[in-house]
């Protein structure tokens, strides 16, 4: 998205132009607007310069999980790349849209047109991949450790149970019925797994900062 400034229009084919991230803007132009001034661009062994006419949104450019890079577009008919990479928005089937792309890049003269077509959620798939597999074994072993628990308190309720079953006995013989006894068992017991609870979540919020960069459309609270 175009922040400040405008995106490149034919007008510009005759002059040297560029358009800037935020984090270029911010870093490299600190207090001013970077609008108006000049960078220099390297091809085929010499040297341009290219007057800034736009700022855009910072992009992951490097990584999924790595932060926004310096990013410098610019328009790519002074570009000499034998290959290119498109992004095309459109709200229609995705393999459509890819056939109408290598219709009109032939109709282009492009030599090799439209070799790769994948929708975008497909490559972000791909990037986070590693990190799905990842979260299932932690999801898995998570779901050991929970029914592990899950045992180690059944065995230790049914010994506070078995070791009171004389206080039971009286508190049901004075007129205590089954729900006052199992409501006292389970007050009883349940006040450790509480505790536990909180101290848990309490770790969990602290170590937020450390899992927001393993998280990807969710927060680290979450």
């Amino acid at each position: 998205r175009v922040l400040a400034g405008r995106d490149f229009a034919e007008s510009d084919r005759d002059d040297r132009v560029a358009v800037v991230s935020k984090r270029v803007a911010d870093e490299m132009f600190p207090g001013e607007t970077p609008l108006g001034k000049f960078l220099y661009q390297r091809e085929n062994g010499q040297k341009y310069r290219a007057r800034i006419i736009g700022i855009v949104e910072n992009a992951k450019a490097k990584g999924i999980e790595n932060g926004p890079p310096l990013l410098v577009y610019l328009p790519d008919w002074h570009l000499n790349s034998p290959a290119a990479f498109y992004v095309v928005r459109s709200a229609g089937d995705p393999g459509d849209i890819a056939r109408e792309v290598r219709r009109i890049a032939t109709e282009l003269g492009m030599d090799a047109p439209a070799e790769r077509a994948a929708p975008m959620m497909r490559l972000i798939d791909n990037a986070t991949e590693p990190n799905r597999w990842q979260a299932l074994w932690t999801f898995a072993f998570a779901i050991a450790g929970l029914l592990t628990a899950c045992a180690g308190l059944f065995g230790v309720v049914s010994y506070q149970v078995s070791r009171r079953t004389a206080e039971i006995g009286l508190r049901m013989a004075l007129g205590a019925t089954h729900r006052d006894t199992a409501r006292m068992v389970l007050r009883d017991s349940m006040r450790p797994v509480w505790f536990g609870l909180a101290a848990g979540a309490a770790v969990v919020l602290a170590l937020g900062g450390f899992a927001s960069a393993r998280v990807f459309v969710v927060t680290s609270q979450d």
